[in-house]
């Protein structure tokens, strides 16, 4: 916690993988480095069907946090919903093999030091949130967009299609028609 309190004034990416190093220092999962592997919260090691979360894709984690270090650098927001956003954020990204949860938990005292919402104590998030997994788990995904993104497919809002490197992806088709239609009419009157 000292080391991450530390690095309160500088929450990059860097600072992130540091609090992990000193965190995971002693296991073999890969201290201070980005996972490299599919990660997922279910029923099995072996594979994520029936898995409750399924992280987005390891290529995909250093841009994520690069975007979540900058949100939680931002000054112009309410600061305990910031944090809240970084935190869940950064468990969705679930950048590490193991150690994300002690890492977010790091990461909501570095934001709360930084921001100057505490300064000699530590507030014990940790006690909060490991009081009920399952109610901390559920709150962390409610922000999910899965849920609404199957039920606006359910009601043939959205469309799934499979796009190559990218994974699944959503789209509205009568939108994109609408904006390629619209293209078509602008090029005309170039």
């Amino acid at each position: 916690m000292q080391s991450a309190l530390l690095l309160a004034d500088e929450l990059t990416p860097e600072s992130v993988r540091e609090m992990h190093r000193v965190l995971m220092a002693d296991t073999n999962h890969t201290p201070g480095q980005w996972r490299r592997e599919a990660v997922w919260i279910g029923t099995s090691a072996r594979s994520p069907a029936g898995a409750t979360f399924i992280a987005p894709s390891h290529e995909r984690v250093p841009a994520l946090m690069d975007d979540a270090m900058a949100f939680a650098r931002r000054d112009d927001l309410p600061i305990l919903a910031q944090v809240a956003v970084v935190h869940a954020q950064f468990e969705t990204i679930h950048p590490f093999t193991d150690g994300n949860g002690r890492v977010g938990r790091a990461l909501v005292q570095a934001m709360l030091r930084g921001k100057g919402i505490t300064r000699s104590v530590i507030v014990p998030v940790s006690a909060g949130l490991l009081a009920d997994i399952g109610a901390y788990h559920d709150a962390l995904t409610a922000p999910n967009a899965y849920p609404t993104l199957r039920k606006l497919h359910e009601l043939g809002i959205l469309e799934k299609k499979r796009e190559y490197k990218i994974g699944l992806v959503w789209c509205a088709n009568d939108v994109l028609m609408s904006l390629d239609r619209f293209a078509e009419r602008a090029g005309r009157r170039a």
